[in-house]
């Protein structure tokens, strides 16, 4: 059967289509599941200062900016904070509740 030229491009734009909402919906899985992981969805806003009452940097205060926030196999968060009030940059340890070195 000979297909004319629009027959066979409404086939293609009707498959591009479907690929198309294939990708649409596995991205929005993926972005669910992201969003429900821990490390993601208790991970501090870049934007705005951070305080955490069981973080306090050696000059004694307890605001910070964080740089990092990164998990170690999944399980022991651990993030990269810069103190407000003295500028030092240090990595915090949450399963050790810690100073990394």
């Amino acid at each position: 059967m000979d297909e004319s030229y629009e027959d066979l491009r409404a086939l293609r734009a009707a498959e591009w289509a479907r690929a198309q909402a294939a990708v649409v919906a596995e991205q929005e899985a993926s972005r669910t599941r992201l969003l429900t992981m821990p490390d993601v969805r208790d991970a501090p806003d870049a934007t705005r200062d951070w305080y955490h009452a069981d973080v306090v940097c050696p000059c004694g205060r307890a605001t910070f900016h964080v740089q990092r926030w990164v998990t170690v196999n999944g399980v022991r968060h651990r993030a990269e904070l810069r103190c407000l009030a003295c500028a030092r940059i240090g990595t915090w340890d949450w399963a050790t509740r810690n100073w990394c070195g």
